[in-house]
């Protein structure tokens, strides 16, 4: 019966271990309180205005496709 458990462990141990780039992790907009700070890299002086400046087109990319959706469905 040992061997039937053993076959069965889930593969992830639990708790999972951190993922090293989760430290780097960039918040985009208004940061709330019990989300993590961000943090940029030492060796990478313009790691914060890239962040901002992806996070910048993903949301503009987002609202286009919700805009375009909207017109699409006569809303």
């Amino acid at each position: 019966m040992d061997s039937f458990k053993d076959s069965n462990k889930a593969d992830t141990p639990t708790p999972t271990p951190h993922d090293a780039k989760w430290r780097y992790f960039w918040n985009i907009g208004d940061v709330m309180e019990d989300i993590a700070q961000n943090r940029s890299p030492a060796d990478f002086p313009e790691w914060e205005s890239n962040c901002n400046a992806w996070g910048k087109h993903m949301i503009d990319g987002c609202n286009t496709v919700a805009q375009m959706a909207a017109l699409g469905l006569g809303l």
